[in-house]
């Protein structure tokens, strides 16, 4: 192999980079002049699915660069050791593992305290903020989404023109024993670990 081939893991560490800066525009608190119609639980489903996105995609480069053979062996052979090392990464592979079978295995647990990834969602309404909560991976309060919806509806009706100031805010939470860890924050210990493994083990 010329040690001039392209790295292939770059491909999914570039992948996980756009994720991870579609979480960072998710994270901020947005204030939007939206149209009256504007579905506020949809927006809220596509951030929560970007969230997860990112915690895949940061999670499946540990397998692109065991499979990338212009990696040194040894380097591939020790990635898990690093990533059981990293309190952040382990956080990663929980919800990776919860969000992929609903409920997370046991056994294939790497950090033992883990115990959800919930999320909540505050919009403003004519009628005062309201907020939904979400917890095993994506199972929302119905009932707080159906008073949003009719929120929304009465909302529409009393609209002076067609759109409207809005305040909306995602966040995302990993539960653990010790702990409610802010997910982005556990996201950018994640993006710096890799590029310190990056740094430190392939690129060097």
């Amino acid at each position: 192999m010329s040690m001039h081939s392209p790295r292939k893991y770059r491909v999914q560490f570039e992948r996980m980079m756009r994720w991870y800066h579609r979480f960072e525009e998710r994270d901020s608190i947005a204030f939007m002049k939206l149209p009256s119609q504007f579905n506020e639980v949809d927006f809220f489903l596509h951030a929560l699915d970007d969230i997860l996105a990112f915690f895949l995609n940061c999670y499946s480069l540990k397998d692109w660069i065991k499979n990338d053979e212009t990696i040194d062996q040894e380097v591939r052979d020790n990635v898990e050791k690093y990533i059981n090392e990293a309190e952040c990464m382990r956080i990663c592979a929980d919800i990776c593992n919860g969000s992929k079978h609903l409920k997370r295995n046991q056994g294939q647990l790497r950090e033992k305290g883990f115990l959800d990834f919930t999320a909540s969602f505050g919009v403003s309404t004519n009628e005062g903020p309201i907020e939904i909560a979400v917890n095993g991976f994506g199972l929302m309060d119905t009932d707080k989404v159906n008073d949003l919806n009719y929120r929304r509806f009465i909302d529409s009706l009393s609209a002076k023109d067609s759109s409207r100031d809005k305040v909306i805010q995602v966040r995302a939470f990993a539960e653990t024993e010790s702990g409610s860890s802010d997910a982005f924050y556990v996201a950018m210990d994640c993006v710096e670990f890799w590029t310190l493994f990056v740094e430190g083990f392939i690129e060097k």
